[in-house]
Parts: C-alpha cells; structure tokens; sequence
C-alpha cells in the first residue's frame, strides 16, 4: 500500500466518524487581503471537527476581485484565471498535515505547505463576536504579527487560512499592518455530518507541488504575468512592463528570510 493510499484512508475514516466527536462546525468567513493594490475581499467557509479543516473559497463566477478605487475614482477589479476552481486550505491536525491550493500568474497550484504549530500568547483581554465570548491572543508567523479572537466556547483548535492552535476557534484575526483580515459572519454547529468526502479524496489524489517550488513560482508572479501578456499582444503592440515602483509597493502576506 502506497503512502497516499495510506493517508487516504485514515482521512476517510476520520471524516465518516464524525458523529463521534462533540464539536462539528461550519462558519462562513470574509477574509481581506491586500497585496498593496487595494483590498481583496473573498467569502469563505470553514468545516470542521477536532482532527482536522478545511477551509475552502466561495465561488462567485464572472464577479472579480475588489481591488477597491484608483486615482480617478474607478472602481478596480481582476478576473482571475481558473476563477471556478476554489481556492482552499486542508489541515489535518492528527497527522501535521497543511495543502493548500493557490493562483499564482495564469495557473493554480495544489501545494504540499510546511506544518508549523503556531505559538500563541494568550491575552486577558474580551469581546463578543456575535453570541460568543472571545479571547485575544497575539502571534508572530512567517514574518507577520497577528491578533486573533477565539472562543472556547467551541473547543477546537481550528481556524481560517493557516491560523490554528489555540484552545477554541478563531472567529476574528488581522495583522498589525493592515495586510490580512478575516472575521467569521456565521457560525452553525452540525448535530449530523456533512459529507465532505468527495473534496478531501480529490485533494489529496490531485498532483501537488512543493512548498520551495511554490515560493519560487509565487516570488516569478508578477514577470510571468507580463510575459503572459506581452505573449497575447499583436504584433508591433507596445508591451507591458512591470514598473519597478509598482512592484515596490507589493505586500507579501508570508514573509520568509532569504
């Protein structure tokens, strides 16, 4: 038997016993990101239970991404390629296991991530995020400093995008610099299963790519894109160019040493 044979499996088997665990979930998030061209704003929803989430896009076809306005007070946006494929983050806490899928230029990758067990201080500070009491708590990772609200009302160390372990679950986080932002607009806790199956089989069978491989590609983006670009232009056209006082201004939401 084949390592991903085995690793199906023991997924598989997780996911058809979920009637055993206490805390069964499902929440709906809006999460902010801006890359330093205006904010992108994306609707997702997180399913849950004690072992492992996945944290998956929600489509909306042919709508774009809310860049917010330029200069002159037009509205920006971005058609994505691949835009009916969602993007999504699979975390399985029982095996240290994070794959996440991501655009990158014109294509959209499947990506093996680094499993890191995020170290949290817990602050003595409260609010209310809907019914729940939450707690904050403060965390550095991969480069950026984070505040998150959780609730240990649901005891379960998930959360959106790759924030997780803490002792309930995140339903409101932002970074100091106004990079990230992420806040839960509906909380539903399962009495019964919903049968996710299908995804976690298809993710895990789907080819993937390292995550060196994915940090070259992501750092390649912007080139690419013009070199796609520029590929498309008839003949004589006035190419694109990436200015270097745009590229600049990029944010990178994971910052790593070099």
């Amino acid at each position: 038997m084949t390592k991903i044979q085995t690793l199906l499996i023991s997924i598989l088997m997780t996911v058809s016993s979920y009637s055993q665990y206490s805390y069964i979930g499902e929440v709906s998030y809006q999460e902010t990101v801006n890359y330093g061209s205006g904010n992108e704003t994306t609707d997702y929803k997180l399913y849950f239970n004690s072992y492992f989430s996945f944290y998956e896009e929600v489509i909306v076809l042919n709508k774009g991404k809310d860049f917010g306005m330029d200069s002159e007070g037009n509205k920006k946006s971005s058609i994505y390629f691949n835009e009916d494929v969602p993007v999504y983050t699979f975390t399985d806490f029982k095996a240290k296991k994070i794959i996440f899928k991501k655009h990158i230029a014109t294509d959209i990758y499947a990506v093996n991530d680094i499993f890191e067990k995020i170290s949290w201080t817990i602050k003595e500070e409260f609010k209310k995020i809907g019914s729940y009491k939450c707690q904050k708590a403060i965390c550095s990772f991969r480069g950026r400093d984070y505040t998150a609200w959780f609730t240990d009302k649901i005891p379960v160390q998930c959360g959106p995008w790759k924030l997780n372990n803490l002792k309930g679950l995140i339903l409101e986080a932002y970074d100091k610099d106004g990079v990230y932002k992420v806040q839960a607009t509906k909380i539903a806790l399962l009495k019964t299963e919903k049968d996710i199956t299908p995804k976690i089989d298809k993710l895990l069978k789907e080819k993937k790519i390292s995550f060196f491989d994915y940090q070259v590609k992501w750092s390649k983006r912007h080139k690419d894109m013009i070199t796609y670009l520029n590929s498309k232009l008839p003949k004589n056209s006035k190419p694109f160019r990436a200015e270097s006082q745009e590229l600049n201004k990029v944010k990178e939401l994971e910052i790593f040493k070099k």
